[in-house]
């Protein structure tokens, strides 16, 4: 079982998309260098017809980007929401969140926290405010650490 710690969490929120912006910059560098060269030499297709083929690659890439987005902003939330509990969680049992580890990247009904060394199982209410801990019993032969 792969238990995640409030550093981890903090880390996926802030994570680096610096080769992607890279390589979107370059294909609209591209794209305008043609264009350039397509009004400087309009009896040459060539240029046209690179122009068409990158038109097409920006609208796959801008298409995978809304995807990505779409997923980012889901985990997004799902990381906030789990690092809010997190800090509930510190607050209401007076521990270190550095103590506090989850089974899970998001919340549902009946995840597996560790405080200190204790493991319990998590069981909220329909609107994930109230939440009840149950004692269980877990391998800890079992268990990786993600602190990424």
């Amino acid at each position: 079982m792969v238990f995640y710690t409030y550093q981890y969490f903090e880390n996926k929120v802030h994570s680096n998309t610096v080769l992607k912006y890279i390589i979107i910059i370059s294909v609209l560098v591209l794209f305008f260098f043609l264009i350039v060269k397509y009004l400087q030499n309009r009896i040459s297709s060539k240029y046209r017809d690179l122009i068409i083929i990158l038109i097409l690659i920006i609208i796959l890439m801008l298409g995978i980007n809304y995807s990505e987005y779409n997923q980012s902003k889901t985990n997004s939330a799902q990381t906030s929401e789990m690092l809010s509990f997190i800090q509930k969680m510190s607050t209401d049992k007076s521990i270190s969140v550095e103590n506090i580890l989850v089974n899970s990247t998001y919340l549902y009904d009946g995840i597996v926290i560790r405080l200190d060394r204790t493991y319990y199982q998590v069981n909220f209410d329909s609107g994930f405010k109230f939440y009840s801990l149950k004692n269980v019993e877990l391998l800890v032969s079992d268990i990786e650490i993600k602190e990424e």
